[in-house]
């Protein structure tokens, strides 16, 4: 009884003395608060797109090919599997984290066979119950627990769940990258087997335009300039035909490892597989202030920066007291017949205070050191606003030009068609 009520004296001194020490026992955590920070942007695109529909996924290039691949690159591309690992790896020392909000328990058992000298500084075989020898059973159950008195522990735990949505924002990030990659790629692909034909196509005229030279040349309607110059054009069309054919292997079996495939299977597969993509309208769906709460890597850079202003509290914690408590029950007994007698029972209790008083400077440079690092995430989210600002203006205009240029090579097609059928009947009129 004397043991325990000195201990309780200890442990009521000890909150005491915490709470004079300005720790905030049972109120609000050191170290700021977060305040998500405001976003400035403007009301509309400097691209002006016309408003309507947008396609879920991938349905804007219209080829199904293309929405299986983008499927298989979120399935099973490798530096997706290591980005989800990774995000794995963060809930899990998350967790971690809140477990130390809790107390924590040990149960334990020993057998030890004792031998103790007799001609040692206590002669153990000379005082009175004692042996030189003793077969001793321990068994113990121990419980600490750490109270986060300055709510340092329950900063720690908010910087871990800001860590894991910014890694959660990064895979998804790396998600998109990955999907426009296998879209470029495959447009790529596509856009080259159809140079490539044209450019057979360019072969053959080239051709029977050199066969019409030499026969012009032999009836002396032409000159021997002429037969030269539809030769060099043969060849010019030839040198192509090389270059496209690397090129169009090159981005079949790109596509492999993009999508975790075998890149020889799947560059055999593309090669059976017709092109059905289409030229559709480009329509803009959201206004700019949509389009940051979706982008992924704006939502990294600001749980970045909510991490980096929990660290600060963290950072605080160590410069108040750690009141640690620790409990244990337990028997000891050298005759296991003995282990569960009342006689046998053991019991520690005791609360321990720890308060830093030197090097308290060395722990205010840390805490200077992680407002520091808050700052620059802060300027690091804002910068990544203006980029995502930047790049979606600038992608809207592409497909904007990239549209008009079509429309324009159309009227190109068109008129070329008509100079055709023009020509064919003045050969044919004579």
């Amino acid at each position: 009884m004397r043991l325990l009520s000195s201990s309780a004296r200890f442990a009521a001194l000890t909150l005491a003395a915490a709470a004079a020490s300005g720790c905030a026992v049972l109120g609000h955590p050191v170290g700021p608060d977060y305040v998500a920070p405001s976003i400035e942007a403007p009301s509309g695109w400097l691209s002006q797109a016309p408003l309507g529909a947008v396609p879920s996924g991938w349905d804007v290039l219209g080829d199904p090919l293309l929405q299986d691949l983008v499927a298989l690159s979120s399935a099973n591309n490798r530096s997706l599997a290591a980005a989800t690992a990774d995000v794995e790896r963060a809930r899990a020392l998350r967790r971690a984290a809140s477990g130390e909000l809790w107390p924590s328990a040990n149960a334990g058992a020993a057998q030890s066979d004792i031998r103790n000298s007799e001609n040692g500084l206590i002669p153990f075989g000379a005082l009175p119950g004692g042996a030189t020898e003793a077969n001793v059973t321990d068994l113990e159950l121990a419980a600490i627990w750490t109270l986060d008195l300055s709510g340092a522990l329950a900063r720690g735990v908010e910087a871990a769940r800001a860590r894991t949505q910014a890694l959660e924002a990064a895979r998804a990030a790396l998600g998109l990258s990955v999907a426009a990659e296998v879209a470029e790629t495959y447009v790529a692909l596509r856009s080259a087997e159809t140079q490539f034909i044209l450019a057979e196509r360019a072969v053959e005229i080239r051709a029977r335009t050199l066969v019409l030279a030499e026969q012009r040349f032999a009836a002396g309607d032409a000159s021997r300039f002429d037969v030269e110059r539809a030769l060099a054009a043969r060849q010019r069309a030839e040198a192509r035909v090389p270059a496209l054919r690397t090129q169009i292997v090159r981005l079949r079996l790109a596509l492999g490892p993009l999508t975790g495939q075998s890149p020889q299977a799947l560059a055999r597969h593309l090669a059976e597989t017709p092109d059905r993509l289409e030229a559709r309208t480009l329509h803009v769906g959201a206004t700019p202030m949509q389009v940051l709460a979706r982008r992924p890597d704006v939502l990294q850079a600001e749980r970045s920066f909510a991490a980096a202003v929990a660290n600060i509290g963290v950072a605080e914690g160590r410069l108040y007291p750690s009141l640690t408590l620790v409990g244990a029950i337990g028997a000891e007994a050298r005759a296991l017949d003995d282990l569960f007698a009342a006689e046998s029972r053991t019991s520690v209790f005791g609360p321990s205070l720890r308060l830093p008083i030197l090097g308290r400077g060395r722990l205010r440079a840390l805490v200077d050191g992680e407002t520091a690092t808050a700052e620059a995430a802060r300027a690091r989210f804002d910068h990544a606003v203006m980029a995502a600002l930047a790049d979606a203006d600038a992608a809207i205009s592409a497909a904007i030009e990239a549209g008009r240029r079509l429309e324009l090579m159309d009227q190109a097609v068109d008129a070329t068609a008509r100079a055709q059928q023009l020509a064919l009947l003045r050969y044919e009129s004579g």
